[in-house]
């Protein structure tokens, strides 16, 4: 189960992965809120 763990968090050892990350979670929440007011 440790191996699962270490494979999973290894990316995220590298600043521009923790960037996309950050990114990806923005864009995804800025996106969603913008998108309820676009169908409402």
């Amino acid at each position: 189960m440790a191996e699962l763990a270490e494979w999973l968090i290894a990316p995220y050892e590298y600043a521009f992965m923790r960037r996309a990350l950050a990114s990806l979670l923005i864009i995804s929440l800025v996106g969603s809120v913008v998108g309820t007011f676009v169908v409402h």
